[in-house]
């Protein structure tokens, strides 16, 4: 283990409590730390697991349903990695749609929003964000 390596460990732990806190740009460290995961996860090709329950694979439904706790992925950041990079066209919808749901976006976030429609390779994305900014 770096130097640094402990340094943010150490850091990570004094944060503990502030890591679930939003910034002024609208996402938490949890949720960053969460989407640089799903990315390598993307780039694996492993399939995405819901957070409260390790054993069972995140489907669209459980983006659509805002009863269940989806712990960090509630975060902006993830959900945009999840609208941006998964290869089922469901599932990033859902995903977009959870983000555009949220009722208090950043200029930011919006951003990220709007980058959605054009980095997406699934057309009903581009069509529910343009909707949305509409």
């Amino acid at each position: 283990m770096t130097d640094l390596s402990k340094a943010e460990d150490i850091q990570d732990i004094a944060n503990s409590s502030n890591r679930n806190v939003k910034n002024e740009l609208g996402f938490t460290r949890e949720g960053l730390r969460l989407a640089l995961e799903l990315k390598e996860r993307y780039h694996s090709h492993e399939p995405l697991i819901v957070p409260e329950n390790g054993n069972k694979l995140l489907m669209p439904e459980h983006l659509l349903n805002d009863d269940i706790n989806l712990l960090g992925l509630e975060d902006p950041l993830p959900l945009a990695m999840v609208a941006s990079r998964d290869p089922d066209s469901p599932m990033s919808v859902a995903a977009t749609v959870r983000i555009s749901g949220m009722p208090k976006r950043t200029p930011l976030i919006n951003e990220v929003f709007g980058m959605l429609g054009q980095t997406s390779k699934h057309p009903a994305v581009k069509q529910c964000v343009n909707l949305v900014k509409e």
